[in-house]
């Protein structure tokens, strides 16, 4: 058993995105194109991708190890900045021949015109140069959090998640892509419902999707499934029960970006505090209410995982 420490530590491994936000008005169109001039006056970084559910839950209060890669280039030199103001430790690779991955939105009004995004879609991590380091991590810690943006970062998982669970670390993934078989034995995964029907197949009625769901956990070997489903809430599969969560969402919404990582940075907080999984995921389902009422990623407060009477 872990000794107890003021708070908990987790690892967040994933693909770390930078994203960058211009700002600015639009008053006409473009006499080369039929599309809008913005005159960008203000401009803004941000943690994006994986980095911003290790920074929702640095701001929780919780002690964050992240391992990723980033570029050895200007970018990356941005996100090693980012994570050093939010008290994150960087654990991770910096690779000499690497774009670091940037996502670049420009907003006029509040409305966002257009997302450009630079990347290298064939990277893909080498076991050898992730396996052994993340392994050492392990027994000083108490949760591994694995954030899948299928960028490349996410290699031999299933041997990371076993070894994980030898040290006695919760598992919560947030996964991506058409194959569930590399998330096998997380303890808990939170799909939204788009990537859980890449996984298991479209359904047209509630009871074919709680057969989904229990079939799904069955072959996961999972204790639980956190399933986002916008505007619908959340549908909380634990092997025995069905739980639905109803959206609580008190503003207008926005924006959903980075919802799906307060989703899991909530729940994993929760957890750390000894709190049921269900009401971990009542309380991270009000603050992803709360998220969407932001422009761009939303970063959690402690203040916001207070359930209302």
């Amino acid at each position: 058993m872990l000794a107890k420490m003021s708070k908990s530590k987790v690892i967040v491994w994933g693909d770390c995105i930078l994203d960058r936000y211009w700002f600015g008005q639009t008053s006409r169109i473009s006499p080369e194109a039929p599309v809008p001039i913005v005159n960008v006056d203000n401009e803004n970084y941000r943690l994006g991708g994986a980095a911003n559910v290790a920074m929702n839950l640095a701001s929780l209060g919780m002690d964050v190890t992240f391992v990723s890669a980033i570029g050895d280039d200007a970018n990356g030199k941005i996100i090693k900045e980012l994570l050093e103001k939010s008290n994150i430790s960087f654990s991770g690779l910096k690779i000499k021949d690497f774009k670091t991955i940037t996502k670049l939105r420009i907003y006029s009004y509040g409305q966002q015109m257009i997302r450009a995004d630079f990347e290298d879609s064939n990277f893909r991590i080498e076991k050898e140069a992730i396996y052994d380091h993340i392994k050492s991590l392990f027994p000083e810690n108490h949760f591994l959090v694995i954030s899948d943006y299928d960028k490349g970062c996410i290699n031999s998982s299933q041997e990371v998640i076993n070894e994980a669970k030898k040290h006695g670390l919760k598992v919560i993934t947030d996964p991506k892509g058409k194959s569930y078989e590399k998330y096998r034995g997380t303890n808990y995964i939170t799909p939204n419902m788009k990537e859980f029907t890449d996984f298991v197949g479209s359904f047209d009625c509630e009871d074919k999707l709680h057969k989904a769901l229990k079939i799904f956990l069955e072959n996961i070997n999972s204790d639980g499934i956190i399933l986002t489903m916008s505007e619908k809430g959340i549908l909380f599969y634990d092997k025995d029960h069905y739980h639905q969560v109803p959206a609580d969402v008190k503003e207008d919404v926005y924006d959903v970006t980075g919802a799906g990582d307060v989703v899991v940075a909530c729940f994993v907080r929760s957890l750390s505090e000894g709190k049921s999984p269900l009401d971990s995921v009542k309380i991270a389902n009000k603050v992803a209410g709360i998220s969407v009422g932001h422009i761009g990623n939303y970063v959690a407060k402690k203040e916001d995982m207070v359930l209302d009477d």
